[in-house]
């Protein structure tokens, strides 16, 4: 009985370990962007903006595994970060990705998913720039979806994976 207790425990630890680490797929992702932007369309923008801020993501589904939404005013400040509530508050023009291996210059893009919101499509997918995961909080390459919000207000929000 001991022994088997012991191996459920430890198994159970184990699956925690697992799902704590988890990395989204991009099919994943585009189905929690959709789900936020329907989100946003149904409380409003700024119910939206509070249910995404951490920490409440964690508790109410926003922020899963290395899922997250943030928002970003016109002048592109952050409103809400459903991973790292330090950001709000902060602006981001000046973020620039690194330097690329093959060569590829950094670029602006928080400025370059501002572009893409101002386009009037939802979901388009941002070039790929790095940033640090919720996990293991190491900078890794990611692709974020980009929405403008419902309401009309400037600015927009995103949730993308990991490479």
């Amino acid at each position: 009985m001991k022994k088997s207790l012991l191996s459920v425990c430890i198994l159970s630890m184990g699956l925690i370990s697992a799902t704590a680490s988890a990395k989204a797929t991009r099919e994943e992702a585009q189905a929690f962007c959709a789900k936020a932007a329907a989100h946003e369309t149904s409380v409003g923008t700024a119910q939206a903006l509070m249910d995404w801020n951490s920490p409440a993501s964690k508790s109410n589904g926003w922020f899963v595994d290395d899922l997250y939404v943030f928002a970003v005013d016109k002048d592109i400040k952050v409103l809400a970060h459903g991973a790292n509530g330090k950001l709000v508050g902060k602006n981001l023009t000046k973020m620039k990705s690194q330097d690329q291996a093959d060569g590829t210059k950094g670029f602006y893009f928080m400025q370059e998913m501002l572009k893409m919101s101002q386009s009037g499509q939802k979901g388009q997918a941002s070039p790929t720039y790095n940033f640090v995961t919720p996990n293991s909080k190491k900078n890794q390459p990611r692709i974020t979806f980009v929405y403008p919000y419902s309401s009309g207000s400037s600015g927009y929000f995103g949730c993308g994976y990991y490479l």
